[in-house]
């Protein structure tokens, strides 16, 4: 079966280095993710645009990356350089101003509660939709905004060692290289390397952190340190496909985040192994059968806890990560 790309359901609308305008099907890691758990959820979210319940969790999670972003980035900015051995060499105390980063996320956190508000308020207020779905861990705005603060307070002082003796390079950066090109600098990156999109659609993915040694690295937080699943795996080897396809793969190292109140350890990193091409393979699969449901209809739900829509279709069990 081939894949029509052009029946993708999200696309990125562009401009080229010769005014041309562009209308490129795309699909990243993320709407990959919501397709292989519930693709009646993903059907809801990306074609119907209906608005859908938020977890606290997802919101203390963007909230917890947006602080963790800042402090890389500030690492970067007044860092002397890298020794011999390519570890990164702080010019001030690593943890400067740490508040600060504590503060961005918990700013960030509000304003995502703000936005959120409106939405529920202009879009939705006869339904009575509750658009975030608070629950005994996360009973409101409040727990939330402590609960990122805590992550922060204790986790990035654990982040300083592993950032710094791996030498980090980049922070929260976007992964060329992958598919057809979303915008003239991704357009311009194909012809300056001389390499070819490894997928007929474009690929949006930003990865957390590139290190010197040869690492990329992801962030997520969790309620406890439970061992990373499949789609961690394959989230993270997505972002490795343009140095795999050059045959220099990285390794992969998922920073997890406790969200525990009183944590042994609020911090721990893993090492993930997963076959690179099945991955590529994988996201053809997934991009073959979002064009079949588009043409037929076909969605098929698979209800579990990463829902964010109640439906009542035929159940199935996901069966797609072998």
């Amino acid at each position: 079966m081939t894949t029509d790309p052009d029946l993708l359901p999200v696309h990125w609308r562009w401009v080229d280095l010769r005014d041309v305008e562009h209308d490129t099907p795309y699909l990243s890691p993320n709407q990959v993710w919501r397709f292989a758990t519930c693709e009646e959820c993903y059907r809801r979210e990306y074609i119907d645009r209906q608005p859908k319940i938020l977890k606290p969790a997802l919101l203390v999670g963007g909230a917890v990356h947006h602080g963790i972003e800042s402090r890389r980035q500030r690492w970067l900015d007044t860092a002397e350089g890298y020794t011999s051995a390519l570890e990164l060499v702080p010019s001030e105390d690593p943890l400067t101003r740490l508040e600060d980063d504590v503060e961005l996320g918990v700013q960030h956190l509000e304003q995502e509660l703000d936005d959120h508000w409106q939405q529920a308020r202009w879009e939705d207020a006869m339904s009575g939709f509750e658009i975030i779905e608070w629950n005994q861990k996360v009973p409101g705005p409040d727990a939330a905004k402590d609960q990122v603060a805590n992550i922060l307070r204790d986790g990035l002082p654990q982040l300083v060692d592993p950032d710094h003796d791996w030498g980090l390079a980049a922070s929260e950066f976007r992964v060329w290289g992958i598919g057809a090109p979303l915008d003239a600098e991704e357009q311009l990156h194909y012809v300056e390397t001389g390499t070819s999109p490894l997928l007929p659609f474009g690929v949006m993915a930003y990865c957390d952190a590139e290190y010197r040694r040869g690492i990329l690295g992801d962030s997520k937080t969790s309620h406890g340190h439970s061992a990373p699943s499949y789609d961690h795996a394959f989230q993270l080897a997505t972002y490795d496909l343009p140095w795999w396809s050059q045959r220099q793969p990285n390794r992969l190292k998922l920073d997890q985040f406790s969200k525990a109140r009183n944590p042994r350890e609020r911090y721990v990193w893993w090492w993930l192994t997963i076959d690179r091409a099945h991955v590529l393979q994988r996201y053809t699969r997934i991009a073959e059968r979002i064009v079949r449901c588009v043409k037929t209809g076909d969605w098929q739900a698979r209800p579990g806890w990463w829902c964010s829509y109640a439906h009542d279709l035929h159940y199935v069990s996901r069966g797609d990560e072998q």
